[in-house]
């Protein structure tokens, strides 16, 4: 409304000139309303000075355009804004692509560039008029809505305290609905059908929320680096809990399980309704601590629930412990795992041993969490309020902002992704060692020279232009071109900034043209700028995203310009009428915009009203408001048809590619981790504190890779493809990925517990053939997704490796205890628990293989009548997965 008031109403509206209608569009695009002061203050200083910078360059383009015509050179003076106009939109759009927290500023220096350059191409006009309505107009849209803001929104809202206090809430509903099921005395809570995959979407989101909380100005108490300690323990307990919990319910007095189930079940009930409490406390403590004020009272009353639940977790952990021992080093429990009459007896045992390891693993993550809850309440009751600002950083300007009103599959956190005609590392190292190695005697020339001086020869090799181009230091500049090169070369920054100045260059061609030419005319009268403006708010990094962007604001534009049309029926040229049907659009367009999953819909619908409803600004009387509202809605559809084609066949990344890339990467990323945890079958020195980081940075790596799969798998949606593609075996990869790496995870923390001597040394040559098999299979299929190519009909079972390992495992905990007089204790529940994820882990390999076989094919050496029979018309038109 004050926007509108102030572009419409004298003496106001005067200022900005005949394009002072911009001000609701520029308000709508680069300043609306935000979440609180800290975020309405950042976005307003980043569009304020995009769009001065825009203005100081244009400005200067269009002087330098009057001291050529000043010499009668027209042409060269149309050409100077042009050049100016690639260049700020080819800038913008390479910040857009590599500094997300800069996707708006970028957009609006491009939009300042273009009306300032096209509009007066020829320079038939003053040229420093229009500059000063662009100051006015850029002032006006941001002292409107900063106003406000800063009187009705609260400084700061610390998102991320209310992410993990809702990740903590659907923990604990996920463990009470575990102990529900196996205890009796705890209710079963039900679960919502898609509990566990919102907590995943959460919990991997969590690290990009923290990076947003700690790059944005904010007041408080506590510093929300306090709450980064609480992602490990999400992440941790998330992968704990998302494994299968299975504990025995039917007692049966004459089963030999009876007198384990009897001596697991009440230290693994007390241990289980401690964590609830402990989870409880944590989640209190953080919410109120970030999000509310807390009073002295408050605080005392959480530091007592804090010591209570901290004291009832460390007692049922010390007591689970012992009954575990005591349990463990019995009798009775060795005869369940040498019972060979009852195979479902050992396996039982077993899922009992992993749910309680896993409640012993919870309990431990929760320990360290309450003592950082305790840390918080403690800073939190002996600290001042004060103001959180972020440093200034490329870090900071690299992360995407919550002041950014993004698609729903919008900006993707991308990296580039080089040719497969790029040497490889080993291919460099070994160009190098040929170049610093002498000829072998093989391959001398078998024919010599005549008897010469010597010397020359020698001489002239040293300085011959082979010799300096193969040295040392010039190899080692070559390297460093090479490298520079093939990153240009693959950058989509730069791919995505000449997209955008290539399309910017082509649409604006007509502004460009002699004023006396029937496409400048065509330019200046139906005011071509909006096609520009249009591509350039289409146009996204990916296809997927640009499409969906394409046709939610084709929907807008639409929408926009029937309400215009009808809205500039009844209010004719009354200014406060137009004022008042502006308003009255806002409220469901933000609502749109701020609370649902496509806000380019209520943005474009916006920006199409006031071209429609102000046509006085454009001095265009003579046209009717429904020729307005077509001319301008299939301007704005003409530039969204442009980014389309645009990002369709220049240089395009489709979704589909960019999905099976990541998987690929994910695969060799599993094996190196596979490969890591293994790294004790072949080196008996502990691991380092360099390899157990190693271990941690690929598990981030293949979580952050599986997050960006999945947001192209969503993003693949919205293409259009003549070949329909395989979306549910793209799921059903994705979640069986997904589950490796909890498994991989879980194998890491109990393989920290296991009894080395008789579960890793005595068997070493069973683990080594498992290890092997699985890094096969895990390499045949990461081949099979980088080549599209199928796999081979027969690889190495890792199913009959684990049978042997297990067994092998078995007879020597069984020889242990016979032989030695020392107690296991936890160790052996912990290496049982590990032949249990070992199983699970066969199983999702054998998964992996069978999905990656119907995507891909089997390459069979023979297919004889024996092993396939000869297929029917129907079923050789169904792919099906030939195998032996």
């Amino acid at each position: 409304m004050l926007c509108s008031i102030l572009v419409l109403i004298r003496p106001f509206s005067k200022f900005g000139g005949p394009s002072a209608f911009l001000a609701l569009t520029l308000k709508e695009l680069a300043f609306s309303v935000q979440e609180n002061r800290a975020q309405q203050f950042e976005s307003t200083v980043f569009s304020l000075s995009a769009g001065f910078i825009a203005i100081g360059f244009s400005t200067l383009a269009m002087w330098l355009a009057s001291l050529v015509r000043s010499h009668g050179k027209t042409t060269i003076a149309r050409l100077i804004p042009a050049l100016f106009l690639v260049a700020i939109c080819f800038s913008a759009g390479f910040l857009k692509s590599w500094l997300p927290r800069l996707t708006v500023s970028s957009r609006i220096a491009c939009f300042i560039a273009i009306w300032l350059l096209t509009t007066d191409a020829e320079g038939t006009e003053p040229m420093w008029p229009p500059a000063e309505y662009f100051i006015w107009i850029i002032s006006v849209s941001a002292i409107a809505t900063l106003v406000p803001s800063m009187l009705l929104l609260r400084w700061s809202s610390t998102h991320l305290a209310s992410e993990i206090a809702s990740c903590f809430s659907k923990l604990q509903l996920c463990l009470r609905h575990h102990l529900g099921e196996a205890f009796q005395e705890i209710p079963v809570t039900a679960l919502s059908a898609n509990i566990e995959g919102d907590l995943l979407r959460q919990s991997v989101s969590l690290d990009a929320v923290y990076q947003q909380a700690a790059f944005e100005f904010r007041i408080g108490r506590v510093d929300v680096k306090q709450l980064k300690p609480f992602i490990r323990t999400i992440e941790h307990l998330r992968r704990e809990l998302s494994r299968d919990m299975t504990f025995p319910q039917h007692r049966d007095p004459a089963s030999p399980l009876n007198d384990a189930i009897e001596a697991f079940y009440t230290p693994a009930l007390e241990l289980g309704c401690a964590i609830l409490d402990s989870i409880s406390a944590i989640e209190k403590i953080v919410f109120a601590c970030f999000e509310q004020s807390v009073s002295p009272v408050c605080a005392r009353s959480h530091e007592h629930n804090l010591f209570m639940a901290r004291n009832r977790l460390s007692a049922a952990l010390v007591t689970a412990r012992a009954e575990l021992r005591t349990v463990s080093d019995s009798e009775e429990f060795e005869l369940l795992l040498s019972s060979e009459g009852n195979v479902d007896l050992p396996r039982r045992v077993f899922e009992m041993c992993s749910f309680m390891i896993t409640l012993l693993q919870v309990a431990q993550a929760l320990r360290s969490a309450l003592d950082e809850a305790q840390n918080i309440l403690r800073v939190h009751s002996t600290s001042n309020v004060r103001l959180w600002y972020p440093r200034l950083s490329s870090a900071w300007l690299g992360v995407t902002p919550n002041t950014v009103l993004l698609e729903e599959r919008g900006i993707i956190a991308d990296q580039t992704v080089e040719d497969e005609a790029t040497t490889s590392p080993q291919e460099e190292l070994e160009g190098i060692a040929e170049q610093k190695a002498p000829l072998a005697p093989a391959m001398l020339p078998m024919k010599r020279a005549p008897e010469t001086d010597t010397s020359s020869i020698v001489l002239w090799r040293h300085f011959t232009p082979r010799r300096i181009w193969d040295s040392p230091r010039t190899l080692a500049v070559r390297l460093r071109l090479s490298r520079y090169a093939k990153s240009v070369k693959h950058s989509p920054h730069l791919r995505h900034a000449f997209k955008n100045a290539a399309g910017i260059t082509v649409l604006s061609i007509p502004a460009f043209l002699p004023v006396t030419s029937p496409g400048n005319a065509w330019f200046r009268s139906y005011f071509g700028q909006w096609m520009l403006i249009s591509f350039l708010w289409v146009l996204e990094t990916n296809t997927g995203a640009t499409w969906r962007v394409g046709y939610l604001r084709l929907s807008g534009t639409v929408a926009g310009a029937l309400y215009a049309y009808v809205a500039s029926l009844i209010c004719q040229r009354n200014a406060y009428a137009i004022v008042v049907f502006l308003t009255l659009a806002e409220v469901p367009i933000s609502y749109v915009v701020t609370k649902t999953a496509f806000p380019s819909l209520g943005i474009v619908a916006f920006i199409t009203l006031p071209p429609i409803l102000l046509p006085s600004y454009f001095n265009e009387t003579a046209r009717s408001p429904g020729m307005l509202a077509v001319l301008r809605g299939g301007l704005i559809a003409a530039g969204i048809v442009a980014a389309l084609l645009m990002n369709s066949f220049l240089f395009p990344r489709h979704c589909r590619v960019l999905f099976l890339n990541s998987t690929c990467r994910a695969l060799g990323l599993f094996s190196q981790l596979y490969m890591g945890l293994s790294r004790d079958l072949l080196d008996r020195r502990p691991p380092s504190s360099f390899a157990r980081q190693k271990s941690l940075e690929l598990e981030v790596d293949i979580r952050q890779t599986l997050h960006r799969a999945a947001i192209f798998l969503v993003t693949m949606d919205d293409e259009l493809s003549l070949v329909p593609k395989p979306r549910r075996c793209y799921q059903r990869t994705l979640a069986v990925l997904r589950k490796l790496l909890d498994l991989l995870t879980g194998i890491r923390k109990i393989r920290q517990s296991i009894p080395r001597r008789e579960a890793v040394e005595a068997v070493v040559h069973r683990r080594r053939e498992l290890m092997s098999n699985i890094c096969l299979s895990l390499f045949a299929c990461e081949h099979a997704f980088r080549s599209r190519q199928s796999l081979p009909q027969f690889l190495p079972s890792a199913r009959d490796a684990l049978q042997a390992l297990e067994k092998d495992v078995e007879e020597q905990i069984a020889r242990a205890r016979t032989e030695s007089s020392r107690s296991l204790g936890l160790p052996a529940l912990y290496a049982l628990a590990e032949i249990n994820l070992l199983r699970d882990l066969v199983q999702d390999i054998e998964d992996l293989l069978d999905l990656t076989r119907q995507l891909f094919g089997t390459s069979a050496w023979y297919s004889g009548p024996l092993l396939t029979p000869s297929p029917t018309i129907d079923e050789a038109t169904t792919p099906r997965n030939t195998e032996l």
